[in-house]
């Protein structure tokens, strides 16, 4: 049986240095039909400084590049029309698009005539609530300088296309432009003006975050192309 849950998660993330925290913020829908009890991230990035809200325990470490939480009774689960805070880590991971899995608890009443057939051979994958989120990235994920700006330039369009983490298509089309500039400058050997351009596209997202661009757009645009940044100011 499928999950019967509608959620949304709210991603902040601080810098501490080369550290990054990460903060979510779940929230259970006033139309689901159930309470959220877990949910689950697969991921080779390390993370370290676990926190869970009160009820709620995290497994990170049981079973390899796998991090869950879940509640440890009935009371602190995440009701319909409720909201928990606190799920934080450490990482010294720059911020990525991950997949999560959820799991509602309370069976759906059906209305007579609706019952499934069978429910044998249906495994969590099947049925839990799937998304996407910000989680850290792996280290060795990050590669040569092309094709991190590439990496920004896909992270720029889902963004805007696809995770409505970007609202404005003017700045959407901004933002495109500046990147392709930077490309354009790494193509011809000019890092300094590369790395001019690549601070305009930080500032733009500084003015537009909290209006057009989400916590998540600016955390994982903003946190990349900074070290983006770094990396070209090594070339001078």
């Amino acid at each position: 049986m499928k999950d019967k849950f509608d959620v949304s998660i709210s991603v902040n993330i601080v810098q501490q240095d080369s550290t990054f925290m990460y903060n979510y913020e779940l929230n259970n829908d006033s139309t689901s039909d159930q309470s959220i009890w877990y949910w689950l991230v697969f991921s080779e990035a390390e993370i370290f400084d676990i926190s869970s809200p009160v009820g709620w325990k995290n497994y990170t470490g049981i079973n390899p590049n796998r991090y869950s939480y879940s509640s440890t009774s009935r009371e602190y689960r995440i009701a319909p029309d409720s909201t928990l805070k606190n799920f934080s880590f450490m990482s010294h991971s720059l911020p990525t698009i991950q997949q999560y899995f959820m799991e509602g608890w309370e069976q759906i009443i059906l209305d007579p005539g609706n019952e499934p057939d069978s429910v044998e051979n249906e495994s969590f994958f099947d049925v839990a609530k799937q998304g996407l989120t910000i989680f850290p990235r792996p280290n060795s994920d990050i590669t040569n300088i092309q094709d991190f700006t590439d990496t920004l330039q896909t992270f720029r369009r889902r963004s805007c296309e696809e995770l409505g983490w970007i609202t404005n298509k003017g700045i959407c089309n901004s933002l495109d432009v500046k990147l392709r500039n930077v490309e354009r400058h790494l193509e011809r050997n000019k890092p300094k003006q590369a790395g001019n351009v690549l601070n305009a596209f930080l500032n733009e997202l500084s003015a537009q975050r909290g209006k057009h661009i989400t916590e998540e757009g600016y955390a994982l645009l903003y946190y990349n192309a900074e070290y983006l940044q770094q990396r070209i100011g090594e070339m001078d």
